[in-house]
């Protein structure tokens, strides 16, 4: 049996040989010892060693040109001799053009360096084949790579003559290394920068990949993780909860219970850094499966989650923290709620030529509003109306504040309403820090002719609504005067008017005007005169009640955001 030389070009000419005496058999028998000498040393291929095969030059041309691999011959000056049909297919030129285009593509330095130096190589080593790959630029300006196997053609006086080449056309093959290679350098940089660790464990729970992350989160090299193995990684409370939660997940998918195998498993495990500390880490994992679906290994990332457990359990201790600050908070709230309740006028006194009512809604929370009626000394009613710019305990304690003041200056000044703010917001500026008192004082009180005179001053409050039964208007009093608890000096004014018999006097906070609607709308003060006067032929009682009935239909539901008094007096 002949043993073919192992050179690509050997295989294929001596493929070529045989196709041409239709089998190695039927070689005559006096060419046998030339077959054997290529055999032994394939770089004797000549012109004249074929003629003497009984093969002439265009019998070896045909054959050549009917190779898949594309053919080459170039004298020892660089001219080409030959080119293949093969080569011109690849490359997508005539013979002329490719004979151009390789010339061309030669003189590129770097395509001229490599040439050089394998054509070198070969002539110092005549018995040597050289192979190195070429870029080529086929006819379309795509790129082709090649693969080009170069042998030393020698005569029968193994004078040199030339060389010939076989070039393969590997783009196909090289498109498929870099796009292997281009992959591999994008998971290495995902792998090499990922957060998390990434990793991998066969079916024995034996680490088989960890990427280099895993140094920076545990401590431990990706090689030392596989050498030490996951059981003196974890803690053993996470092994055995890991373990015994493996065990199961394998018996479910054993038993064909499991709805979704290829789900996302997760378990928070606590694991040892290197240097000795814990660490607590999520861990995602779901099952590596052969073609027909059988578990083979684990995937699996590993999150470090220490600080986010500190901050959850910080947040834990702060949340347990302000829900017991919240229950004192709110046992406050009620005992503030009480002291405003016992602060806030119940009883109204019972005054000649007078009828008093009232209407006070709080808020859930502590509100600031305080109202009293005092019967004064010398005959008539004074009435108080307090808002305080504060809810809660603050307004409670404000408003006792305001309670003890305002009845010690009433006993002071009880007729001059002017004397009585001024007096007031003396006591109040350096006892009411970051806050602020709208006020209303009013005197009722019989002149020596009979009439009721009412003489009232204010202090930044809403203006008082009157009511007048002779031509059923309704307007608005007000005088000038600033905030209570705010500036040193206040400057208000009093006005006193006469009243009828019929004649009816409104004061109120302003949770009234500035109640609003689901549209965020305030009802305002235009629209409450508006009420009043619709409803004031109504009995008193009657129209308080109205108008706080309207309030509450413009607010539509809308929750009440401050406390609302609501009074009146009507002179009988």
């Amino acid at each position: 049996m002949h043993h073919y030389p192992k050179s690509p070009f050997n295989e294929i000419l001596f493929k070529k040989i045989e196709d041409h005496f239709g089998t190695i058999e039927s070689i005559p028998a006096h060419l046998m010892p030339f077959i054997q000498s290529i055999n032994a040393d394939y770089s004797l291929y000549t012109t004249d060693n074929f003629k003497s095969m009984g093969i002439n030059e265009s019998r070896l041309r045909s054959i050549l040109d009917k190779i898949e691999n594309g053919y080459f011959e170039i004298d020892l000056k660089g001219n080409f001799l030959f080119i293949n049909k093969s080569l011109c297919s690849i490359l997508g030129y005539s013979k002329e053009q490719v004979f151009s285009k390789i010339s061309e593509e030669a003189k590129d330095n770097k395509n001229l360096n490599i040439v050089r130096e394998t054509f070198a190589d070969l002539v110092k080593n005549v018995h040597t084949e050289s192979t190195f790959g070429w870029k080529l630029t086929s006819k379309n300006n795509s790129y082709i790579y090649t693969e080009v196997s170069i042998f030393l053609l020698l005569d029968n006086s193994m004078k040199k003559w030339g060389y010939c080449g076989i070039v393969n056309d590997v783009t196909e093959r090289k498109k498929i290394e870099e796009n292997l290679m281009q992959n591999e350098a994008r998971y290495r940089l995902l792998a090499d920068n990922m957060v998390d660790i990434m990793w991998t464990m066969d079916m024995d729970l034996n680490y088989t990949f960890n990427s280099p992350s895993v140094e920076r989160i545990i401590g431990y090299t990706p090689e030392e993780v596989a050498e030490i193995g996951v059981e003196n990684i974890l803690t053993p409370e996470s092994m055995k909860k890991a373990y015994n939660y493996y065990i199961n997940e394998l018996q479910t998918l054993n038993e064909g219970r499991d709805e979704d195998p290829f789900r996302i498993r997760t378990l928070e495990l606590v694991q040892r850094h290197k240097k000795g500390h814990l660490i607590v880490t999520d861990v995602n994992m779901t099952f590596i499966r052969d073609r027909n679906d059988k578990p083979i290994g684990i995937l699996g990332t590993t999150r470090d989650i220490t600080e986010k457990k500190i901050a959850q359990e910080s947040l834990k201790q702060s949340e347990e923290r302000l829900r017991k600050r919240n229950l004192e908070m709110e046992k406050d709230l009620e005992a503030a709620q009480l002291i405003q309740n016992s602060l806030v006028t119940q009883d109204v006194p019972t005054v000649k030529d007078i009828k008093i009512d009232y209407r006070y809604y709080p808020m859930d929370a502590v509100g600031g509003d305080y109202f009293s009626f005092t019967s004064l000394p010398h005959g008539g009613v004074g009435f108080f109306l307090g808002d305080v710019a504060s809810h809660g305990v603050t307004a409670a304690l404000f408003l006792a504040l305001v309670r003890a003041t305002t009845d010690r200056i009433c006993k002071e000044c009880p007729y001059d309403t002017k004397k009585y703010l001024k007096s007031l917001n003396s006591e109040l500026i350096d006892n009411m820090p970051r806050s602020f008192l709208t006020a209303i004082y009013g005197v009722f009180q019989k002149r020596n002719n009979g009439k009721l005179a009412f003489s009232f001053s204010s202090g930044g409050h809403p203006p008082i609504l009157l009511f007048q039964a002779s031509s059923g208007m309704v307007s608005f009093l007000e005088t000038r005067g600033r905030l209570l608890g705010v500036f040193n000096e206040i400057k208000n004014s009093e006005q006193t008017m006469i009243l009828e018999k019929g004649d009816r006097v409104f004061m109120y906070t302003d949770g009234i005007p500035e109640a609003k609607n689901k549209k965020g709308e305030l009802l305002g003060f235009d629209k409450l005169l508006e009420i009043v006067g619709r409803h004031s032929k109504c009995p008193l009682n009657e129209n308080l009640d109205s108008v706080i009935a309207e309030v509450e239909q413009f607010r539509d539901g809308l929750e009440q955001d401050d406390d609302i008094v609501f009074i009146g007096c009507e002179i009988n």
